[in-house]
């Protein structure tokens, strides 16, 4: 019906015979196309789908007759481009054939007669151009504007054509070439990929469903999601054991097409049949009319015991969706669907549905206050809260085809050994029978500081057994340090001492121990969720700036006698030797988060620490007299006056001056810097699994730091004294007691502080399916950068009253600029069943104008395990969208599958 020759009674057999014109030597039409089938294949990728009407049928004939004629055209109607014409009726009126062009001359009963494409004038239908052809010719081409679909290389004109005197003689010039074949193919191609896919979709237009009644709560409904009524047999086949195919129910149903509202039948009560191979599984077959043609076939292969995931808070408020799917993705459908929910009396810290196998019955453990989105010690007790769920579901004795039991988490501690961590399926069952229940890790002390830790569960009579040995170390912690030692020594002079302090050899120290095993859940009686950690300390002497000062100080110390009016005054000469030490520290981690013998991630940071100390080498103390009044007269020492001073402190670089009669006070600055660097594991928010390790599926936040902290301050203030006896000045507090105490401050030297901080949380999702281990970043993220500047100028120390308290203002000056971004996820739940792996988090953005977190929108997120109509790990998530009257999604809710 694409073939122009086809639709106009042009009969071409030297078309197979001879390929091309004799004449001219151009292709037929059909040649052409086979010749270039490469051009031909690029216009069937477009194809062009037909709209013509399939609810009647003309002259008698079925409805499918519409896709060739729709009986719209005859030779009163115009030609039309429209997809609702039947594909013949559009090929006749816009195309011709070798022997049809422009025949609308002939006779009505000649069987070349055709109305159209006509000849209506060269100025009104049809443009004229030239293209060249061929070596140093061209050839004169016709564009087709006339009514119905245009058409560039419409004719190719022969080259006599304007010498002819009538027009008779000259249409026989006209004629078909390659480029007028390209142009015709380039239109009816796609119609003809495009009518015959349509003809194929009708025969398979049936679009039928049995699924559960969702407003019942029991039995189920036949849908018609076509749209055309459908009115007949239904009827539903199975295989049985013996793969003998049998009729497990019929009936006979009027069911509205899908716009009608009427789509759905009435209820159907109906038991799978007892010797069903696959008793979910069964073909529902339509046989009757569908909208215009009798005896219509549809067919459909349904599974029943369709998955509902739902949500529950603890409001309460639960809210259902279906699991489906069409289009080779998921299809998330709001469902009014009872659930058969309980929730627990004890709080855990995450959100968590225990199910029996079933599906059936659902144990909602939820945390009684606030949130924390972490899993630690899973379903264990410690004090008054449990860290995961107390509840699970286990078979109640040693039959597969036993019921479940609700049991609490069974764990206690009798005397020595200590739980360590529980799971969300702490049983097994294998060769049909339960193996082992409750299954738990527990700790027994060896001796002091040293742990066994092992497997625990309940045999067959429900006695405790000790079960496999766990590693009792989960990595290496190593310990360096490197520091130096002083000796000292002193050594009395004339009017003093000299103390002399020396730098020893370094003391080096290492040691290797290992790290405390980290194991975070059960997931069988031979595997764990864990975290390996290797972590080292490293302290370390770096590098030191030697040099003195002195404490000289005319302190004019008099020493009276009224007796005999004697004194004398002296002066006290004071110095140190000192060392600016500078100190190391650095601190490294990797952690290793494993699910059984898999690592999932690995993570490393480091941080470096260093900063500055004093360290005194030597000092010495000289008293000397400076006058007598009168030697000879007896003094009594507990008589005696001091002189006021004049005091000042002045800064250069580093080094703090001050000045007491001109005699100099020193002190050092101290420096510190610390960066921190890496990817850190912050908390595993929730998991499941099934059959131990096989499937499962975790989230965990990690973070990157990029850290640099400096600063720059006031070390130890110098040596401060009277008389004979003397004090370091060694940090803040002294600096108070002994220097303010002293000298009225003025002009102090500045310090300052700085810190950059760049935070980034990240949220990620791994999930594993048999052998294939899948690991996906989540969309949103937190960055947090801080920066925070401070300095210390000045510090003015007023003491107007030496008996009262001292006040001080200080002139400092500090900066600080916070800027957070992204998404936070929180309120995350999971749970795996035999199909699939779902999972709900709700997003939080920031909102800069009230400086805090609100609620975005809340994911649901499915995982395909075995749908076959889907590929294994196929990942999609839906955007919650009910209206908050329906179920509140801002709130936190766990996340379950029903049935």
């Amino acid at each position: 019906m694409s073939v122009p020759a086809h639709t106009r009674n042009d009969a071409h057999p030297e078309d197979s015979v001879l390929g091309s014109s004799p004449l001219t030597g151009d292709y037929y039409f059909e040649s052409w196309a086979k010749r270039y089938f490469v051009l031909i294949n690029a216009f069937a990728l477009s194809p062009a789908f037909p709209s013509v009407d399939l609810s009647v049928g003309h002259n008698g004939f079925a409805p499918t007759s519409q896709f060739i004629d729709s009986e719209q055209y005859d030779f009163n109607v115009s030609p039309s481009s429209s997809l609702a014409w039947g594909l013949s009726e559009y090929t006749n009126s816009n195309f011709v054939s070798t022997d049809t062009i422009f025949t609308e001359n002939f006779s009505s009963t000649d069987g070349h007669y055709f109305p159209y494409p006509g000849y209506i004038g060269l100025n009104q239908c049809f443009e004229q151009f030239d293209l060249p052809y061929g070596t140093n010719k061209k050839r004169t081409y016709w564009r087709k504007l006339c009514p119905g679909e245009p058409i560039d290389h419409f004719l190719a004109i022969g080259p006599l054509f304007k010498y002819l005197p009538t027009w008779d003689l000259q249409r026989k010039t006209l004629k078909l070439d390659s480029l007028t074949h390209s142009d015709y193919a380039a239109k009816l191609v796609p119609r003809a990929v495009g009518y015959s896919a349509g003809l194929i979709n009708y025969f398979f237009r049936g679009d039928i469903d049995m699924v559960p009644d969702d407003a019942k709560g029991s039995g189920y409904v036949i849908s018609n999601n076509a749209d055309e009524d459908m009115n007949g047999t239904f009827e539903l086949w199975y295989d049985n054991k013996m793969d003998e195919r049998n009729m497990a129910w019929s009936g006979s149903l009027s069911i509205g097409k899908k716009t009608s509202g009427n789509n759905k039948s009435t209820n159907i009560a109906f038991t799978s049949p007892a010797d069903a191979k696959e008793p979910d599984k069964f073909m529902l077959v339509f046989r009757g009319k569908m909208g215009g043609e009798e005896n219509a076939v549809a067919g459909k292969q349904v599974e029943f015991g369709s998955d509902y995931v739902f949500l529950a808070s603890a409001w309460p408020q639960v809210q259902s969706f279906r699991i489906s799917v069409s289009g080779n993705e998921y299809q998330l459908t709001p469902a009014k669907k009872e659930v058969n929910l309980k929730y627990a009396s004890i709080a855990s810290k995450n959100l968590t549905v225990q199910s029996n196998p079933e599906k059936t019955e659902h144990y909602v453990v939820l945390p009684s206050a606030g949130y924390s989105g972490y899993i630690a010690s899973y379903g264990v007790n410690i004090g008054y809260t449990y860290f995961g769920s107390p509840y699970y579901y286990r078979p109640g004795d040693f039959s597969n085809d036993s019921p479940y039991t609700l049991t609490d988490s069974g764990l206690y501690a009798v005397g020595n050994p200590i739980p360590v961590a529980s799971g969300r399926r702490p049983f097994i069952i294998a060769d049909g029978k339960l193996q082992a229940a409750d299954i738990s890790v527990w700790k027994e002390s060896r001796q002091p500081g040293q742990y066994d830790y092992y497997f625990r569960y309940r045999d067959q009579s429900g006695s405790w057994v000790k079960g496999g040995s766990l590693p009792d170390s989960g990595g290496t912690h190593i310990s360096k340090s490197v520091r130096p030692t002083f000796t000292s020594t002193t050594q009395d002079i004339p009017g003093g001492w000299i103390t002399t302090v020396t730098m020893a050899a370094d003391i080096v120290s290492q040691s290797q121990t290992p790290n405390s095993p980290d194991y975070i859940a059960t997931i069988g009686a031979d595997k764990t969720i864990h975290l390996d950690r290797n972590t080292s300390a490293i302290s370390q002497y770096v590098a030191g700036t030697e040099g003195s000062f002195d404490d000289i100080v005319n302190t004019k110390y008099k020493y009276y006698n009224n007796w005999c009016g004697r004194s004398y005054e002296v002066r006290t000469e004071k110095s140190s030797t000192y060392k600016d030490i500078m100190s190391g520290y650095i601190d490294s981690n990797e952690t290793k988060l494993a699910i059984g013998g898999t690592v999932i991630d690995d993570f490393s940071s480091k941080k470096e620490q260093y900063w500055s100390w004093i360290v005194y080498f030597g000092g010495k103390a000289l008293r000397e007299t400076i006058s007598d009044t009168n030697p000879a007269c007896y003094l009594y020492e507990g008589s005696q006056g001091v002189e006021s001073k004049i005091r000042e402190i002045t800064l250069s670089g580093d080094t703090v001056t001050i000045t007491s009669d001109g005699v100099p006070y020193k002190s050092f600055a101290n420096k510190y810097s610390s960066e921190s660097t890496g990817r850190t594991l912050k908390k595993i928010i929730d998991y499941d699994h099934t059959e131990g390790d096989k499937n499962y599926i975790v989230f965990y936040e990690y973070e990157e730091k990029n850290i640099n902290d400096n600063s720059t301050g006031l070390s130890e203030f110098g040596f401060y004294g009277t008389e004979t006896d003397g004090h370091f000045i060694n940090n803040e507090e002294d600096l108070w007691i002994w220097v303010v105490q002293a000298f009225c401050l003025e002009g102090c030297p500045a310090t300052y502080t700085k810190r950059d901080r760049t935070l980034k949380t990240h949220y990620a999702l791994a999930y594993k399916i048999g052998d294939i281990l899948n690991k996906i970043e989540l969309e949103p993220a937190i960055t947090i950068q801080n920066s925070f500047q401070s300095s210390w100028n000045t510090l003015i120390i007023n003491w107007d009253d030496p008996s009262g308290d001292i006040t001080y203002t200080t002139d400092a000056v500090s900066t600080e600029t916070t800027n957070t971004s992204g998404q936070l996820i929180t309120g995350l739940s999971t749970q795996i069943n035999d199909k699939n792996m779902v999972y709900t988090y709700i997003v939080e953005r920031w909102d800069t104008s009230s400086n805090s977190w609100g609620f975005d929108k809340r994911i649901i997120g499915l995982i395909n395990i075995a749908d076959t109509a889907l590929p294994v790990g196929f990942r999609q998530e839906f955007e919650f969208s009910l209206p908050y009257a329906i179920f509140d999604p801002s709130i936190i809710a766990a996340i379950g599958v029903t049935r």
